[in-house]
């Protein structure tokens, strides 16, 4: 079960991302990153059953559920993301990923 977010939404922006984690946001705290300019903001929507083979990213990146469900699986831990969940993915660490659902999602980087 993700846990409620510690931290605003600003203090989450600046942080350093790079401890996998999953957080449950609140409608204010889902605005307040959607409309943050501190950061790069990409939309993405994706059909039940698509997969992810092994893979990992340069940067750093905040991965927000909107609607539907999305599984990392890291080092044999899944780490389920449900609608309004957010998930912090570190740089270069390899995972998979899997919609069990229809998802839309954003999907964030800093800017450089």
């Amino acid at each position: 079960m993700p846990e409620k977010l510690p931290f605003t939404i600003n203090e989450l922006v600046e942080n350093p991302w790079n401890e996998m984690r999953v957080y449950s946001l609140n409608e204010d705290q889902k605005k307040e990153l959607v409309d943050n300019k501190k950061i790069v903001k990409n939309e993405y929507f994706f059909r039940n059953g698509t997969e992810w083979a092994e893979h990992s990213h340069k940067k750093p990146q905040l991965l927000l559920v909107l609607e539907g469900q999305l599984i990392h699986r890291v080092n044999n831990n899944n780490y389920v993301q449900n609608t309004n969940d957010l998930l912090i993915m570190p740089a270069d660490l390899p995972h998979t990923a899997h919609a069990d659902k229809d998802i839309h999602l954003y999907w964030f980087t800093k800017h450089k």
